[in-house]
């Protein structure tokens, strides 16, 4: 029974761990491709609210990964994440 509720205690650590890696700063939908930025909508779990807007604005040192490989191959309505990158004072 201490095996059982141990080996439980466990996979909810490493499950709560695990997200805390992998979780994002920001999902959602490309509702625009700039030359420079992508405006993101990010969904609300209330349908009478607005979705939060944000631009993300990428550099020659964004790093693009999965199914795309530059921002010409971004399109409105493709899903994203997107880690921000902690630079000095601000967040780039």
């Amino acid at each position: 029974m201490k095996k059982l509720l141990l080996l439980i205690l466990a996979t909810v650590l490493v499950i709560i761990g695990w997200n805390l890696v992998v979780s994002s700063d920001y999902n959602g939908f490309i509702v625009e491709v700039k030359e420079t930025s992508l405006i993101i909508i990010t969904p609300t779990s209330n349908p009478m609210e607005d979705y939060p807007t944000y631009e993300i604005f990428l550099t020659q040192d964004t790093e693009i990964e999965g199914k795309r490989d530059s921002i010409n191959d971004f399109r409105a309505g493709d899903e994203v994440r997107v880690w921000i990158e902690k630079k000095g004072r601000t967040k780039k």
